[in-house]
Formats: structure tokens, C-alpha cells, sequence
């Protein structure tokens, strides 16, 4: 029927009619002659006839609503950009970490207030709060619903042990939490069945482990390994596939043959490659069928989201491992998803990040001066060669910065940076990541006749006067002649202790690193040896979510970034001890690098702001 008002709508309206006239025609039936007569007969022959036609018309409009049924649910649940809808489910731009309930009527998400984190759940139609775990000192890396959604299991750190976390359970409207498992570092993910989880653990220097739990936290045992980096941006979590046979791993390979993976991983410990990359890929959800996933990456967007990790969202088939784009925009979507049950809704936490260049003369809030402006996001500031400033883009870009000019491109053929550092007036010595590992090279001031000098380096730092350069490579701290040259040992790595954010005295004659010592909680402190290496002469405690290391213009203390209460400001830690204090005082923003030039009057940094928020995509066929 073209007439919509007139076309049925449902089987059961076609039955309900037909049930009507069957029932007014035994009426008339009931009032016909005697059963003998010519007309009765009829009349009973006719009853009998429409009576099968009213089941044969019964039993066809059954089957077409039972063919409709099967085929909607048998049909793959594709995103695209034409069926999906986004809306922005947060407002605070605090949230942290995010899942959404299988039945996708809840999310759960960290609220980062300062150095706090809470745990919040949400009601997705009508956006109200309430609160499940209270404000404390503590950082959350990762939140799973139970399969059931009765229960959150979340990693979190204990007070003041920020790289040390547990799993925890805790019913979905609040309650008394209970620690199932220690030394875990992302969220769980449960079986088809939601009888196990697994989770990733790292362990020194560069091993991956892979686990699998029974759901009360029982029975953990390691199912495969892997050589990968291991920093908070990789160590997200897995995905496990609708039909149990394998748990898919991101990673970041290396220190040789550094690339992003995703690598499918069976039950019996056997790997199997399906996706690698030079850019960033995240966490993946399985689509409910299994033909496919939504991965979170970068894919060649570097340079137009502006982000280290900046992520748009991709279908990956199974098991021929193709990418299309889901998203157009320039938003940032995180590393990780999480999906419902039924494959129709998954949330992300968006990103929006600005930094930019500023100078602080002697360390005075109140005479900063913004150096760079538009929408490029800054991470890094060191003093260059003949007065200019060496500036670091979010997306590895490098730029060089005269007095009183605009930042201009510099070492564009290599457009990969790590870290960068001026040696004197003579070079400029940095880190670029190829294809297949990480390489330090040096340069002319101009950035002329780059030559390489090492492989797998992570970062890098040059002497005041020139002529060494130290570096470290996950295998120790080591220097080399900055013309080139046979590499030697400063110190070295042990199973329990963990190093890095290296820095030259500005006398050239000592060395500071960070380190991280693990035991039953994780130990972290400062160390200071001589320049040729040997035992730490000085060591002092610093606070675990402390990051970057300078040393003060005058060698009498060592510097780091800490935020608190919802700002970042440089502190100090005098080498002839005390508790540290600030050096500078902003009220508000971020600070994700810093340095001081060389004469010791003006600070360096990058500031600026970063939000937060859960978004919800929903799938609209």
C-alpha cells in the first residue's frame, strides 16, 4: 500500500483484522439455515476456505517479520560518517579516563581536579551526576564496567606513588572498595563470557606482559610478551574478540624497529601481526560481529592535528586488516574506546590542548612575556645558537626563534623530533624518529651537514662547552665526543630501578638523573655522580608525579615541574637539602617544558591549558 496511513504497520495488525473477520463471519455463520440445505453448505465451504486463507496470510506475515528481524540483526554494525552522531556528555573539561556501561545507559569517568582524581557516574539521557569514589590524591589509568554493569574495576596509584597502581572493584553507585590485583598498569578487559580479564604489565627495562585473570582477580598468569616502550601513552589496555580466540595488543615496538602494532595474540601465546605504523595507534573496540574494530590513530594526520598523539577514529576490518577513516575533523579522540554491548554507542575522551612559548626574566611571574601566538602547540624550549631559541612542535616539528621575530622552520627534512639541544655556538645535536628506530644526529648551528651518530637513543643533552654529548638509550646513560666517536658508559640500568631526565651541571663536571626504584611501592629520587660516571655523590627524594630535570643557573639545585592545586610551576630542590619549594608562582595553566638561557637571568617555558571531555558517538542506522 503507497498510502502510508492506510499500509500496515506490523503483523500483528494484519492478524488482529484477520482475527476480526474470522470472528464476525463464524457470527453470521451461527445464524445461517439448517446444515442440510443447498445455502448452508455453502456457507460452511466458505467459512473453511477463508479460514486457510486467513492462516496462510498469518503464517507469510510472520515469516516477512521474522526475515526483517534476522536481517537487521544479522547486519554488520558499520560506522561511517553518515550514521553516526556525537555529543559532548561533559562540560568541565577535568575528566580523565572514561568507559561507558554495556547497556550504554551510564559512563564513568575520572574527574582531575588538580593533583585529585574522584570517580563520577553519569546517566547518559539525562546528564546527571552522581559521585562513586571521593576526591583523593591518587591518579586513575583505567576503568572497565563489569559484564553484568554492577561493578567498576579501576587502576588507581596509592598516595604519592604515582607509576605504581592496583586493580580495584567497586560497586557502579559507590561502596567499599576491594583490591583484587597489584602492579597493574591499564584497564582490564573481560572475556566473551566475562568469566576473565586481562591487562598489560610492564616490566624493566623494556618488557610487555600480557596477563589473564579469573574476574574475581584468581588464577593471574602472564599469556605473551613483547619488547615495547613502556610510557603512559601506550600502556592502555587490550581488546579481547567476540569469539574468545585472541587478544589484540597495542604497543609501541622497541627500542629496535620502533613502530606502533597492533598484534592479534591467541590464548596459546602465538602472535600474529595485524596492523604496524610510524604513527601513533591506540586502543581498539571490537565491533559486536567481530569483523571489525575502531582504532583510535594518528595515520598521517600529524602534521594537520597538531598533537604527538592527536587521534582520529578508523575502522579496521578483520581479518584483512583495511583502514578507512571514520572521522573528518581536527579533534583529538584519545587513545582509548569503549564500546556497548551492542556495537551502537562507544565513548572517547576529547582532547584540546594550547601551549605556546613564553620567557619569565629571573624566574617573576609578573614580567612573563608570551612569545609565540596562534594555534601551533609548543612542548619544548631550549637556548640555541647565536642568541636564537630552539622551540619543539607538538607534532615533532622543530623552529628556531630570533629576538623579537617569528618562529621559523628549521631541520625540515627532519620532521620526526624527539628532543633537540645546542652545543655551544658549534652544533645542534637531536633525536629523529625513522621507520625503523630512533637516531641522534648533529648538526651545523644552521642546520647544515647533518651527520648520524647513534641508533635507539631516547633523549639527549649537550655539555656547556660543546664537545660531549650525553644520551640514553633504555640500555644506561652513556656520552660521546660531540664530533663523533666510541661511545662510554655512565651508568647503567638494574632490574629495579628505572632512569632517565638526565641534565649536565652548568660547569660541565656533574650529571643528574631521575630514577625510579621499584620495591613494594615505587621509589622515586634524584642522583647526582660525576660527569665520567661512578656512584651517586648526592640523592634526595622527589614527589612521583614530578617531571623534567634541570639544573638552577647557579648548580646549586636541581628543578623540576609539579602541578598543584591546578597549576604547574617550577620547583627547586636545593642541593644542600630541605623540602623544595617553587620558583615560580602562576595561579593557573600548565607547564610541559622549561629551560633557563645560558647567562641564568630568563626562565623558558611552554604553558598553556589542556580540557578534557567525554564525547559519545553513536552509530544512527
Amino acid at each position: 500500500e503507497k498510502d502510508r496511513n492506510l499500509r500496515y504497520q506490523h503483523a500483528s495488525d494484519i492478524r488482529t483484522d484477520l482475527q476480526r473477520l474470522k470472528r464476525d463471519s463464524e457470527s453470521r455463520a451461527a445464524i445461517a439455515p439448517a446444515s442440510g440445505s443447498s445455502s448452508s453448505r455453502l456457507l460452511l465451504h466458505g467459512r473453511a476456505a477463508f479460514s486457510r486463507l486467513a492462516v496462510l496470510l498469518l503464517l507469510i506475515a510472520t515469516g516477512i517479520g521474522f526475515w526483517i528481524w534476522r536481517t537487521r540483526a544479522q547486519r554488520p554494525l558499520e560506522f561511517n560518517a553518515e550514521n553516526i552522531h556525537i555529543t559532548r556528555l561533559t562540560e568541565s573539561g577535568n575528566a580523565g579516563v572514561a568507559a561507558i556501561s554495556p547497556d550504554g545507559h551510564y559512563i564513568v569517568y575520572s574527574l582531575v581536579e588538580g593533583e585529585q582524581q574522584s570517580l563520577r557516574m553519569r546517566n547518559v539521557a539525562t546528564k546527571s551526576d552522581v559521585q562513586v569514589l571521593p576526591p583523593d590524591a591518587l591518579q586513575i589509568i583505567g576503568i572497565t564496567f563489569s559484564p553484568d554493569g554492577d561493578f567498576l574495576f579501576f587502576a588507581r596509584s596509592e598516595k604519592g606513588y604515582a607509576y605504581t597502581h592496583d586493580l580495584y572493584r567497586i560497586p557502579v553507585l559507590g561502596g567499599t572498595e576491594q583490591q583484587l590485583i597489584e602492579n597493574i598498569d591499564s584497564r582490564v578487559c573481560f572475556s566473551p563470557n566475562g568469566k576473565q580479564f586481562a591487562f598489560m604489565r610492564g616490566v624493566l627495562p623494556s618488557t610487555l606482559e600480557i596477563h589473564v585473570a579469573n574476574s574475581d582477580g584468581s588464577g593471574d598468569r602472564v599469556i605473551g610478551t613483547f619488547d615495547s616502550f613502556l610510557n603512559r601513552s601506550t600502556l592502555t589496555g587490550v581488546a579481547w574478540s567476540p569469539d574468545g580466540k585472541r587478544i589484540v595488543v597495542p604497543t609501541l615496538h622497541g627500542p629496535k624497529d620502533v613502530r606502533f602494532v597492533l598484534t592479534g595474540l591467541a590464548l596459546d601465546g602465538t602472535q600474529h601481526e595485524l596492523l604496524a605504523s610510524n604513527d601513533f595507534i591506540g586502543l581498539p573496540a571490537w565491533v559486536p560481529d567481530g569483523k571489525s574494530m575502531l582504532v583510535p590513530s594518528q595515520q598521517g594526520l600529524r602534521r594537520e592535528l597538531e598533537g604527538a598523539n592527536a587521534t582520529q577514529i578508523w575502522s579496521l576490518s578483520f581479518p584483512d586488516a583495511k583502514l578507512s577513516r571514520l572521522t573528518h575533523d581536527l579533534t583529538d579522540y584519545g587513545p582509548v574506546l569503549d564500546i556497548t554491548r551492542d556495537g551502537r554507542s562507544l565513548v572517547v575522551v576529547e582532547r584540546r590542548q594550547t601551549s605556546h612559548v613564553w620567557e619569565v626574566p629571573e624566574g617573576d611571574v609578573t614580567r612573563a612575556r608570551q612569545l609565540t601566538t596562534g594555534e601551533h602547540v609548543y612542548t619544548g624550549v631550549r637556548p640555541g645558537p647565536n642568541v636564537e631559541l630552539l622551540l619543539r612542535r607538538q607534532n615533532g616539528n622543530m623552529e628556531t626563534l630570533k629576538p623579537g621575530g617569528r618562529p621559523m622552520p628549521f631541520l625540515s627534512n627532519f620532521p620526526n623530533f624527539i628532543s633537540l639541544t645546542s652545543c655551544a655556538d658549534r652544533y645542534v645535536v637531536f633525536n629523529n624518529h625513522t621507520s625503523s628506530t630512533i637516531e641522534l644526529w648533529r648538526a651545523d648551528s644552521d642546520g647544515s651537514n647533518p651527520v648520524e651518530l647513534a641508533e635507539n637513543v631516547y633523549d639527549n643533552e649537550c655539555s656547556r662547552d660543546g664537545k660531549w654529548v650525553l644520551f640514553e638509550n633504555g640500555a644506561g646513560l652513556h656520552r660521546m665526543p660531540v664530533d663523533g666517536g666510541t661511545a662510554s658508559d655512565i651508568i647503567l640500568p638494574t632490574n629495579d630501578v628505572q632512569f632517565g631526565f638526565a641534565a649536565i651541571s652548568p660547569d660541565d663536571q656533574l650529571i643528574a638523573y631521575r630514577y625510579s626504584q621499584y620495591a613494594a611501592n615505587t621509589v622515586s629520587g634524584l642522583a647526582i655522580i660525576p660527569a665520567a660516571g661512578g656512584k651517586p655523590l648526592e640523592t634526595f627524594h622527589v614527589p612521583g608525579d614530578a617531571e623534567g630535570l634541570q639544573w638552577a643557573p647557579d648548580g646549586k639545585g636541581l628543578q623540576y615541574l609539579l602541578t598543584r592545586n591546578g597549576s604547574t610551576n617550577v620547583w627547586e630542590q636545593k642541593r644542600s637539602g630541605g623540602e623544595p619549594r617553587p620558583v615560580t608562582n602562576f595561579r593557573e595553566g600548565q607547564i610541559n617544558g622549561f629551560s633557563w638561557t645560558r647567562d641564568g637571568h630568563t626562565l623558558l617555558v611552554t604553558r598553556g591549558e589542556t580540557t578534557q571531555d567525554v564525547v559519545l558517538i553513536s552509530n544512527t542506522q
